[in-house]
């Protein structure tokens, strides 16, 4: 048996679904969060949302000490730079590396691997099939599709990675267990066309899908919907969606829940706007877990070399916000409102790199 087209339309889906998966910005927050230190806040009674063990999680409580993390993790969730220059991969290949700090996009790399990961033999709809992965393991892929040269809705593909070991460039390789799973939902796509516009919108749904490169390990838990509009070779939207996503590192944890993201690229950037709330064990914003919700005032715009160069967002939080607007490229007015009353107490200036120091 020979390879289907459709199979092979979806092996090279890699771009599409890897544009999908970049532009989840605070997919793994947490990540970047960490280390003590911080502002000490103490968090409200009310609950949020349930925390572990339903335990209550309150807002936190937004200072003068914690504003900057606060503000570093909320720009993190809104504009991550791997997150909105990758995200451009999927009309013009533009791909920056990360800031510092452990990669946050560790499940858009994984996914990325899976999806363009050459097969061994054949890969037939309703044919469970199990090959060895390039440095180890094995990866088990369920596929069902209408038998479409191109994707269409309906077609799902599962995978489970058993010890997996897969190379990402000529010097990392990721090591995955677990399962993940995308479902057409609607639309027509075919990453070969060259006529536009072309649209597609996938789900994707990871079950305790454990992901290690070097010395960092996450485990992602959650469903995502994307929907991707190519209108050009060079410019496309796309609309990310979670109901609720969680992500793992250690013992910091960070889920996002009615989180939406809405994003137009082009080859010289992105432009984002972001909603939704952030339930996080960051121990620079509190001692315990807390929320906060994040509202897009102005578009951010976030260059093709990962800077930022426009736009404001607002956390709020337990009976306090801040307004962080950008001024300069990478460089911002921090507004802190610590008691609610719709007015700023302090304004400071911080640079990106100061941020950076937060996470």
């Amino acid at each position: 048996m020979t390879m289907s087209n459709k199979t092979k339309g979806f092996l090279n889906l890699g771009r599409v679904l890897r544009a999908g998966l970049l532009c989840v910005p605070a997919l793994a927050l947490v990540a970047c969060g960490g280390g003590g230190g911080g502002g000490g806040a103490t968090t409200t009674t009310a609950s949020t949302g349930g925390g572990s063990g339903g335990t209550a999680v309150g807002a936190v409580v937004i200072t003068s000490s914690n504003a900057q993390a606060v503000a570093a993790e909320a720009l993190a969730a809104s504009t991550n730079t791997d997150a909105a220059t990758a995200g451009t991969a999927f009309v013009t290949g533009v791909q920056v590396s990360g800031a510092s700090g452990p990669d946050p996009m560790l499940l858009a790399k994984a996914a990325r691997s899976l999806v363009t990961k050459p097969t061994t033999g054949p890969l037939a709809s309703g044919v469970v099939t199990t090959q060895a992965c390039t440095g180890g393991g094995s990866i088990t892929a369920d596929v069902t599709t209408s038998g479409s040269a191109a994707l269409v809705a309906g077609d799902s593909f599962h995978f489970t990675a058993s010890n997996c070991i897969e190379p990402i460039n000529g010097t990392t390789s990721l090591v995955m267990n677990g399962s993940i799973s995308i479902t057409i939902v609607s639309g027509t796509f075919d990453p070969a066309a060259t006529t536009y516009p072309k649209s597609v919108t996938m789900r994707i749904v990871s079950n305790n899908f454990s992901i290690t490169s070097g010395s960092e390990n996450e485990v992602f838990n959650g469903d995502l919907t994307v929907a991707l509009t190519e209108t050009s070779a060079t410019t496309g939207s796309i609309t990310v969606s979670a109901n609720s996503l969680s992500s793992t590192v250690g013992t910091h944890s960070v889920t996002l829940t009615n989180y939406s993201v809405q994003e137009t690229e082009t080859s010289t950037g992105s432009t984002l706007s972001v909603s939704g709330t952030v339930q996080t064990s960051n121990s620079r914003l509190a001692s315990t877990p807390v929320t906060y919700t994040i509202t897009t005032i102005t578009p951010l715009a976030v260059s093709s070399t990962g800077s930022v160069t426009a736009g404001a967002i607002k956390v709020t939080g337990s009976g306090s916000s801040l307004l962080l607007t950008v001024t300069a490229t990478d460089t911002f007015s921090l507004k802190v409102d610590t008691n609610g009353d719709g007015t700023y107490d302090s304004t400071s200036t911080v640079t990106r790199s100061q941020l950076a120091a937060q996470l």
